[in-house]
C-alpha cells in the first residue's frame, strides 16, 4: 500500500510540480503524518525531494530530476513493469492504473511476461466482486463476515479479520483470524457465502512473510502402489507432482505420497474406471467396500428421492453431501 502511495506521490509531483503535506494526505485518506514519512521513504531511496515552508511553501522535487534515469538501470525497469503486469492478471483494476502511470514515468513499455486466470470454469459475475471485496477488507483492514461451509458440518457464521489472499492447490484461500475458534484460520473461497464487510476495524497482527497451509492434524501421508490404463497417466502427472512411473509389457503402475482422508477415496473413485488400487491393503479394502455400497446404490430400482436425500443435504444453489 505503501509503494503504490509513493509512486502517485512521484507522478503527482512530476505532473504538478508542487503540492502540500495536508493535500496529499487529504487524497490518500491518511495522516500527515504518513505522508512525511513517506517523503522519508522516497529521501532515502534517492528521490530528490523537499519541503519549503511559508506561503509559497510545499512539496517539491528538484527541476533537474527525470526519474528513469536517476533510480533504476534499464534492467530494473523491465523488471518492474513486467512484475506489474503479471499482477494485473488477478483482475483488480487498482494495479492496472499503478502500471499505467509507473509504465509512463519509466518510459517503458507495458509487456506481459505471465498470464493467469484464476476463475473457476463455472465462473459467476459475484466471483471479481468477492476477490476485490476482501482484497479491499484486508488493505483496510477492515473485518468481514460470512457463512462458511466445512467439511462434515453445517454452516457456520463467521466474523474473520481477514489478513492475507492465498493460492494453494488449484484454490484461493483467505487466511485471518476467526472470532469463532479464537484462532487464525484458512476459508476455502468457494465455500464462503453471503460475504459482506463490516465498518469494524481491527489492528494488523505480525505475519510471517509466508504462510504455509498446515495438513488437519487428522491427515497422515500414505503411499499408494496403482495400476493405471493410458488415459489415466496425464491426470495423475496434472494432480501430483512426484509420481514414479514403471511400465512392463503386462501393465503400467504408479507410485506417489500423499495425505490420507476421506477425500482420497472420492479423488480415486473419480478415476476408478482406468485405475486400481494394489496397496496399501487397507486403502484397497476401503475402496471395495465403497464400490459395493455404490454397486448397490445405483442397481436399486426402488431408489427415490428420499432416499437420496437422507444422504444429502440440500441448500439453494447447491447439494452438499453430508459428511
Amino acid at each position: 500500500m505503501q509503494m503504490n502511495r509513493c509512486f502517485e506521490i512521484v507522478y503527482l509531483l512530476l505532473e504538478r510540480r508542487k503540492i502540500t503535506a495536508q493535500e496529499l494526505a487529504d487524497r490518500f485518506e491518511v495522516s500527515v503524518r504518513t505522508i512525511y514519512r513517506d517523503l522519508d521513504f522516497l529521501s532515502r531511496a534517492g528521490i530528490p525531494i523537499y519541503a519549503r515552508r511559508g506561503k509559497d511553501g510545499g512539496i517539491e522535487l528538484w527541476d533537474t530530476f527525470v526519474l528513469n534515469k536517476t533510480v533504476f538501470s534499464e534492467a530494473e525497469k523491465q523488471e518492474l513493469t513486467a512484475l506489474l503486469e503479471g499482477l494485473r492478471s488477478t483482475g483488480v483494476q487498482e494495479e492496472t492504473q499503478v502500471l499505467q502511470k509507473v509504465s509512463a514515468l519509466l518510459g517503458q513499455p507495458r509487456q506481459a511476461w505471465i498470464e493467469a486466470d484464476f476463475s473457476l470454469w463455472s465462473k459467476t459475475a459475484e466471483q471479481p466482486d468477492l476477490f476485490s471485496l476482501l482484497r479491499h477488507a484486508i488493505l483496510n483492514r477492515k473485518r468481514i463476515q460470512f457463512d462458511y461451509y466445512g467439511l462434515n458440518r453445517e454452516a457456520t457464521h463467521r466474523i474473520v479479520e481477514p489478513l492475507r489472499l492465498v493460492f494453494k492447490a488449484q484454490a484461493w484461500y483467505c487466511y485471518g483470524w476467526c472470532a469463532l475458534r479464537e484462532e487464525e484460520r484458512f476459508f476455502k473461497i468457494v465455500r464462503m457465502r453471503e460475504v459482506t464487510e463490516l465498518d469494524e476495524s481491527f489492528e494488523p497482527r505480525p505475519l510471517p512473510e509466508k504462510i504455509l497451509m498446515p495438513l488437519p492434524v487428522s491427515e497422515r501421508c500414505v503411499t499408494i502402489t496403482m495400476k493405471v490404463q493410458p488415459q489415466g497417466i496425464a491426470r495423475l502427472m496434472d494432480d501430483f507432482q512426484q509420481i514414479e512411473l514403471k511400465q512392463t509389457p503386462e501393465m503400467t503402475t504408479v507410485q506417489f505420497t500423499c495425505p490420507d482422508g476421506e477425500w482420497l477415496l472420492s479423488y480415486l473413485l473419480s478415476m476408478a474406471d482406468c485405475t486400481e488400487v494394489l496397496a496399501p491393503a487397507d486403502l484397497r479394502e476401503k475402496m471395495r467396500q465403497r464400490i459395493n455400497v455404490l454397486a448397490e446404490l445405483y442397481n436399486n430400482k426402488e431408489t427415490n428421492t428420499q432416499n437420496l436425500t437422507s444422504c444429502c443435504q440440500v441448500i439453494p444453489g447447491k447439494i452438499t453431501a453430508d459428511q
